[in-house]
């Protein structure tokens, strides 16, 4: 293989690594009004079933206005990585 083709490989490699981490933030009402945050990691076998339920509205505790970020960090990477992609793991954070 030439240069040119693993640096290519590595780039894009990278580049699919940084999209699999980027969040994704739903707002609720007005958004977080405060800075109290509650994180709880999901965990799923093989993408498609739930293990455990990340309640969002039991995360805000009857808040109007909040902010649900959905992202995999670095520590949620590990893990799968560890559980070899069987169990994947999301950390889920309500912003009040």
């Amino acid at each position: 293989m030439s240069i040119k083709k693993i640096t290519q490989c590595s780039v894009l490699s990278l580049l699919l690594f940084v999209a699999a981490c980027s969040p994704m933030t739903h707002v609720v009402g007005d958004g977080a009004q405060g800075n109290s945050e509650t994180t709880k990691r999901q965990m799923w076998v093989v993408n498609l079933v739930p293990l455990n339920a990340v309640d969002t509205n039991a995360m805000a505790k009857g808040a109007a206005d909040y902010e649900i970020t959905t992202k995999k960090t670095f520590i949620d990477l590990v893990l799968t990585g560890v559980c070899q992609n069987l169990i994947s793991f999301t950390s889920v954070t309500v912003k009040k």
